[in-house]
């Protein structure tokens, strides 16, 4: 790397006052860093145009001139408010290391912004070498002492300046990703430097900060989230302002040592609703996950209003102290962005960093876990052209044909525990990913390396094949990755088709450990063994032929109203109703959540099969039924989406039964909006099938 004094010659520029020269117009204007004939696109620095210097400064390690300052290994992204299908690298839209040529061309516009307490001449100005005793602000690059790599940026303040910070341009026609239901992710290292003043009041060192567009009024200018340094007492707090009522909420950061680096990463999901969300970061712990509205209805519209990052030194008017701040490794990106691709020093290519460490996820407590398949033997399974008899394996972040994401939190992010350092995150009713089959045709059963995150029950994830009507659920239920068979009949698959799992039972109830969520590691096809089938018998004479089945082998139906062990009817959950379209006349309805029909087995030993013979009322989807054998925690699910009576294969192994044995049908995800708009569900009769050997 060139020396500072090579590459800069020019005096640098201040805040400071100085007899031999004119004052400058407090207007500004924004001159391009370097010279080097970088576009608007590329970092500037908030300046007055500047005559010719008056005199040179005495430092040789101060940035004396405009310069590019972003890293070398800074990814080409896109820049705020560009059309969907420039996508990101990696979810990146800003990346600055302080090493090396500025290279992202197409990164939102930051730049070195200053001003001094009085605002008698904002902006950087030059001055000599006897004005550095007044108060000035030193943007200074400095080699050797980092966070992360061998680069990093010294700010320095003296007496009355008020702010020196590295943030974004104020671009009307971009959006900032910061509109109702836009994520913004951010990510930097900070140190405090030891010379740091105390001072009676805290400083601002990262500031989400909302500006209103030409014409539009701002109401309250405080920003909708800061994080605030107390040099007296060495605290940092974060703090979330709702500029329509002033009200806010403080969070206390803990402690910090001064001349130590600090990671922060930040993460917010802008809505005036209860749906907004704030996350906070320090050192991999997290210690902000406020849930509710953080920006007002006003606000939220970019019509009227948009939000920069600023990272740096901002205090208060007329607190006149001296201040110093390094800062490295700032990170910034929007709606594909996630934790480890805003973490300093946190991967940027696969492969270009130590994996990065997911941060830890809610503690719930133990659930029983359903019997897992073995794992395939081949340590790198083919990703396509699998031959009939090799299992194919899909990566969900890397060989998806589609994902449906059923909100802003749904996509692809960093997942140190995952096969491939990633996964899908589905935290959302509809959430979907369909993924394309590339092996050879024949039937093959489904295979799921997933975890879950649990809250008053497991996820549930739904399969279809080629968007057919058809569907099979299977809970998941262990929250570490783990590989599980999903249920449903083996699937006759050919090069092209599709297979979509959803996400449909989602919950929330208001803070992290409420929360319902699935993820996606990958997607197994597994060749299915051909079964042998039964020699043919010679059918004898007619009247030799008994007439039933032996009873081993003899289909055992039960009809809902008359053969009930037991029926949950608290609060009229379930009740026995009139139905001329029912076998029997009657039926079983099932209104309401937890209701749930016992059922005992009759019939001779053996492995059976189940099939319900059901309708339902639809309402934003269908009614589940949760089977289980003798009260077992072990369950299996299965969507009923006719509106007429059919008889429906149960998502359930082959159950071994004995004469007593019970099983039992739950409905849990009843829905009702009012008139119209319930989903209930309606049994006719079970039926044990007798499975061939």
């Amino acid at each position: 790397m060139e020396s500072l004094e090579t590459l800069h010659p020019e005096p640098i520029f201040t805040n400071g006052q100085s007899a031999s020269l004119e004052p400058f117009p407090s207007t500004q204007s924004q001159l391009p860093l370097g010279g080097n004939g970088q576009s608007a696109g590329d970092m500037m620095l908030n300046a007055p145009i500047m005559p010719e210097p008056v005199a040179l400064v005495a430092e040789s390690n101060i940035v004396a001139s405009p310069r590019s300052i972003s890293g070398s290994d800074a990814l080409t992204g896109r820049s705020a408010g560009s059309t969907r299908d420039e996508l990101l690298n990696n979810g990146l839209v800003y990346y600055e290391n302080f090493e090396g040529q500025f290279q992202n061309k197409k990164a939102s516009e930051f730049f070195l912004q200053s001003g001094p307490s009085n605002n008698r001449n904002s902006g950087f100005r030059k001055v000599d070498a006897t004005e550095l005793n007044n108060s000035y602000a030193i943007a200074d690059l400095q080699s050797g002492s980092a966070a992360y790599g061998n680069g990093s940026l010294a700010m320095t303040l003296k007496r009355e300046n008020s702010r020196m910070e590295l943030g974004q341009a104020n671009k009307f026609n971009q959006s900032h990703f910061s509109g109702e239901g836009d994520n913004l992710w951010v990510g930097a290292s900070i140190k405090i430097d030891p010379s740091y003043t105390e001072g009676s009041a805290s400083t601002r060192i990262i500031q989400l900060k909302r500006n209103y567009r030409p014409g539009k009024v701002l109401p309250v200018g405080r920003p909708p989230f800061s994080v605030f340094y107390d040099a007296k007492s060495g605290n940092l707090k974060g703090v979330i302002n709702r500029e329509y009522d002033g009200a806010g909420k403080e969070f206390s950061l803990g402690k910090v040592k001064k001349g130590e680096w600090y990671d922060f990463v930040i993460h917010t999901y802008w809505s005036s609703t209860n749906k907004g969300h704030t996350e906070l970061w320090l050192n991999g712990q997290k210690k902000v996950d406020y849930r509710g509205a953080n920006v007002s209805s006003y606000m939220a519209s970019e019509k009227n209003s948009y939000t920069t990052v600023q990272i740096g030194v901002y205090n208060s008017r007329g607190v006149d102290i001296d201040s110093k701040l390094h800062l490295d490794e700032v990170r910034l990106a929007a709606n594909e962005g996630y934790y480890d691709i805003v973490k300093p020093g946190g991967m940027l290519t696969k492969g270009s960093s130590p994996k990065p460490v997911e941060p830890a996820a809610p503690v719930n407590p133990p659930v029983a876990q359903k019997p897992q398949p073995a794992p395939s033997q081949s340590s790198s399974p083919p990703k396509s052209n699998a031959s009939a008899g090799n299992t194919l394996r899909v990566e969900a972040e890397s060989n998806l044909v589609n994902l449906d994401k059923g909100g802003k939190y749904d996509g692809i992010f960093r997942a140190g525990d995952a096969s491939g350092d990633k996964a899908y995150a589905m935290k959302h009713d509809g959430a979907a990913a369909t993924f394309k089959f590339t092996g050879e045709s024949g039937s093959y059963s489904l295979n799921l390396n997933a975890k879950a995150d649990l809250y008053k029950g497991a996820p549930r994830v739904t399969v279809s094949h080629n968007n057919g009507s058809q569907t099979w659920s299977t809970e998941i239920s262990s929250t570490s990755y783990q590989l599980q068979a999903l249920n449903g009949p083996n699937l006759n698959l050919k090069k092209g088709d599709t297979v979509t799992l959803k996400f449909d039972n989602d919950l929330y109830e208001g803070s992290v450990d409420k929360d319902r969520n699935l993820y996606l590691d990958y997607l197994e096809f597994v060749p299915a063994a051909r079964k042998s089938q039964p020699p043919v018998q010679s059918v004898p004479s007619a009247p030799s032929v008994p007439s039933v089945l032996p009873p081993a082998y003899s289909t055992v139906q039960v009809q809902a109203e008359s053969s009930l062990v037991a029926l949950n009817d608290l609060a009229q959950k379930g009740r026995v109703v009139s139905a001329k379209d029912a076998s029997g006349g009657k039926a079983l309805a099932l209104f309401h959540g937890k209701s749930a029909a016992t059922f005992t087995f009759t019939g001779e030993s053996g492995r059976y099969g189940l099939s319900l013979n059901a309708k339902a009322d639809l309402y934003k989807g269908a009614p589940a039924v949760t089977v289980s054998q003798n009260d077992s925690k072990q369950t299996w699910t299965t969507p009923i989406s006719s509106t007429s009576y059919k008889l429906h294969e149960l998502n359930v192994p082959s159950l071994n039964l004995k004469k007593g044995d019970t099983v039992t049908l739950n409905f849990d995800d009843d829905l009702y909006g009012g008139s119209g708009k319930d989903r209930n569900l309606y049994l006719d009769y079970l039926a044990f099938v007798p499975q061939v050997k």
